[in-house]
C-alpha cells in the first residue's frame, strides 16, 4: 500500500503543522506542549523514580531512633530480643542502603531494569517524532549540551539531577544513557503530569490497537461492527470475493518475521465469518456500485478504521487527540515494510518496524508484581502498509481509499449541516478538509458517541453526513467525557440574571472560570433517551443488543479491572 494511502498528505502530521498557514497562537502552543511531553516522558517517569527513592530514605531515617533504643534496652536486659524493624521488614529491592549501608543488590537491579523501561518507552515515541519532522529526546539533549549555557555550568553539575536518558540503540542497558543536567536557572520548560498522562494513555492504546495482547479486548467491538458493515452494507460480488481472499492472506507473509501470533489473527478473522448472519436479508442489505465509503469518528490509533479498509472499503478516520494522532501517523505509515531492516530493538531482521513498548509502566496502585509493570508488547503485530487493492482493480471496481484526519467531529463534518446548524458549529476559522466534503455509506462509531460535548448535535452531523440509506453503527458505553464539572450549585444564580442550568450569574461564572466551555454545556442522557434521538433524527433501528462486556486499555494482570457493559446499535438513514 502507498503511503499516501493512509496519509493526507505526502507530509508526515508534524510537518504537515509546522508547514501550515495556520496561525492560530493557542493551537501552535498546544502542538509544542505535545512535542515536549513526547520529549520528555522518560524524564518525567525517572524523576518520579527518584522521588519514591527519597521517600524510602526518608521512611529508612525514622528507623535510626528505633534501632539507637533497642540498642539501650538490650544493654539492661539479659536476653536480647531482635525487634523488626522498618528496614528489616522492606524487601531488598526498596532498601536503597542494606544492613552495612551498602546499596543491595535487588535494589540495584529494580533501578536498572525501571531505567531501561522508561528508555525502551523513549525510543518508541522518539521515532513518532523523528517521523514527524520534530526533534527527539535526544536532539534536544544535543542541542542543549552546545548552548552556550550548558558550557557554562557544566563544570558545577556533576551531582546534579538526570534529566535525559539516551535512548539511540532502545537497548537495555543504561550505561553511556545519561546526562542533562539540571541546575537552578535552566532554560528548560518542563511538561505537566497531566500532560505526561495522555502519553501514558497513547502507550495503553497502542498496545490495544497494535499487539497480539489487545487481540481479544478489541474484538469484542470490532468484530461485532465490522460484521455489521458487511451484512448491511456489502461490497459487490467481485470485490468481496476477492477482498475475503486476501483478507484471509493478509497475514501469510510476515507470520513468522515479528514474533507474531498467527494462530489469533486467524481466530479474528474466522471470528467474522462465524458471525451469525440472520440479520442480512434481501430487504435490509443494500449494494452499491461504487466503493462504499465509511466514516470512522474518534479513531484514535486507527485499527478499526485499519481493518475496515482491508476489507474492501474506503474508509476515513479523524481524531482530535493530538497525542494519538502523532503515535496513529507513524504506526499506519512509519512502520511499513518494503525492505528489510533492524527492528526496534536492533536484534533480527523484519519486513516492517516493530517495538517492544512498556504501556503499564506508570500503574502503581493494584499491581501484583513489579515484573507486570514492566512487561513489554510488540507494536504493531501486523505491517500497516501491507493491504495492496491494486490487485483487483478493474474497470468494475473503485481502488479503495484510507485518509485520516485531525481535527474535531463538528469542526470536520458540521458543514453537512443545514442553515443555522451549520453556522453555529462550523465557524468560519475552522474549513472543514475537502476529503470530509462527500457523504458517507456508513459511519461506525466505536467508543465516541459519549465524547461529544453535544450529542444531540453529533447525531444529527452524523444523520446529515450520511447518504440516504446510510448505516449508522454504534458500540460503547455512555461515560460523557464532559461530565462532572461545572453544575449549577445553590446560591450560583443568586447575583446575575441567569435562570438556567448553563449558568450566567456573577458566582457562577467566577466557580467555573477555569473550565473548558464544554463542561458547561454537556448533558447526560441516558440510553433511552439516545435511542430516541436517533430514531427522531430519521433512523430506523436494525439492530440493538444491550449488555456487550468490554474492556478498554485494560490491564489484565492488574487487581482491578474497569468493564462496561456497551450498547451495539446498528441504524439506518430512511428517507421520511
Amino acid at each position: 500500500m502507498d503511503h499516501n494511502d493512509i496519509a493526507t498528505s505526502s507530509l508526515p502530521l508534524g510537518a504537515q503543522q509546522s508547514q501550515s498557514n495556520n496561525n492560530d497562537d493557542e493551537e501552535a502552543q498546544h502542538f509544542e506542549q505535545v512535542i515536549q511531553s513526547y520529549q520528555q516522558y522518560a524524564t518525567f517517569h525517572q524523576t518520579r523514580q527518584r522521588g519514591v527513592n527519597r521517600r524510602l530514605i526518608n521512611l529508612l531515617l525514622c528507623d535510626e531512633p528505633a534501632n539507637t533504643n533497642t540498642k539501650a534496652a538490650s544493654t539492661t536486659s539479659t536476653s536480647v530480643h531482635h525487634h523488626p524493624t522498618l528496614q528489616s521488614i522492606l524487601p531488598p529491592s526498596l532498601q536503597p542502603a542494606g544492613n552495612n549501608n551498602s546499596t543491595a543488590p535487588e535494589y540495584l537491579q529494580y533501578q536498572k531494569d525501571f531505567s531501561a523501561a522508561t528508555i525502551r518507552n523513549q525510543y518508541f515515541l522518539d521515532n513518532v517524532l523523528k517521523y514527524s519532522n520534530q526533534e527527539t529526546s535526544q536532539d534536544v539533549l544535543r542541542r542543549w549540551r552546545s548552548s552556550r549555557q550548558y558550557q557554562q555550568q557544566h563544570h558545577h553539575q556533576q551531582n546534579q539531577q538526570r534529566i535525559f536518558s539516551s535512548t539511540d540503540d532502545g537497548g537495555d542497558d543504561d550505561d553511556g544513557q545519561q546526562i542533562l543536567k539540571n541546575d537552578t536557572g535552566t532554560s528548560i520548560e518542563w511538561t505537566t503530569e497531566d500532560r505526561i498522562s495522555k502519553i501514558d494513555s497513547v502507550l495503553k492504546s497502542v498496545a490495544r490497537d497494535w499487539s497480539a495482547d489487545g487481540q481479544e479486548e478489541r474484538s469484542a467491538v470490532y468484530i461485532k461492527m465490522i460484521g455489521a458493515l458487511e451484512r448491511y452494507l456489502p461490497l459487490s460480488s467481485r470485490r468481496d470475493s476477492t477482498c475475503d481472499h486476501q483478507h484471509q492472506n493478509r497475514f501469510a507473509d510476515h507470520g513468522s518475521d515479528g514474533d507474531i501470533d498467527t494462530n489469533s489473527r486467524t481466530n479474528e478473522d474466522q471470528e467474522l465469518v462465524d458471525i451469525d448472519d440472520s440479520h442480512a436479508t434481501i430487504a435490509t442489505a443494500t449494494t452499491i456500485s461504487t466503493t462504499p465509503r465509511v466514516a470512522v469518528p474518534g479513531s484514535g490509533l486507527g485499527r478499526l478504521a485499519w481493518e475496515i479498509y482491508s476489507r474492501g472499503y474506503s474508509v476515513q478516520g479523524s481524531d482530535f487527540s493530538l497525542p494519538m494522532l502523532l503515535a496513529s501517523d507513524f504506526i499506519l505509515n512509519g512502520c511499513g515494510g518494503g525492505t528489510e531492516r533492524e527492528d526496534g530493538d536492533g536484534g533480527g531482521r523484519n519486513s516492517f518496524q516493530q517495538f517492544r513498548i512498556i504501556p503499564w509502566l506508570a500503574e502503581t496502585k493494584n499491581v501484583l508484581s513489579f515484573r507486570d509493570r514492566i512487561r513489554t508488547v510488540i507494536v504493531p503485530d501486523v505491517d500497516p502498509t501491507s493491504i495492496d487493492h491494486s490487485n483487483y482493480l478493474d474497470d468494475e471496481c473503485e481502488l479503495p481509499e484510507f485518509t485520516m484526519l485531525a481535527g474535531e467531529f463538528l469542526h470536520l463534518y458540521s458543514h453537512h449541516l443545514p442553515g443555522k446548524e451549520r453556522m453555529q458549529h462550523h465557524p468560519s476559522r475552522h474549513h472543514h478538509h475537502p476529503e470530509s466534503s462527500k457523504k458517507f455509506h456508513a459511519v461506525v462509531c466505536s467508543f465516541f458517541i459519549d465524547t461529544a460535548p453535544s450529542l444531540p448535535h453529533y447525531l444529527l452531523t452524523i444523520y446529515h453526513m450520511l447518504e440516504e440509506g446510510g448505516l449508522f453503527v454504534h458500540c460503547g458505553p455512555l461515560m460523557y467525557h464532559w461530565s462532572g464539572h461545572g453544575g449549577l450549585l445553590p446560591g450560583d444564580d443568586d447575583i446575575g440574571s441567569s435562570n438556567s442550568n448553563s449558568g450566567n450569574g456573577n458566582t457562577y461564572q467566577e466557580r467555573n472560570k477555569h473550565l473548558d466551555s464544554r463542561y458547561l454545556t454537556s448533558i447526560d442522557y441516558t440510553w433511552e433517551e439516545v435511542r430516541y434521538m436517533i430514531v427522531k433524527c430519521g433512523f430506523d433501528i436494525l439492530e440493538e443488543e444491550m449488555h456487550i462486556p468490554a474492556y478498554y486499555t485494560m490491564d489484565g494482570r492488574s487487581m482491578m479491572k474497569v468493564g462496561y457493559d456497551c450498547v451495539y446499535c446498528v441504524a439506518r438513514k430512511v428517507n421520511r
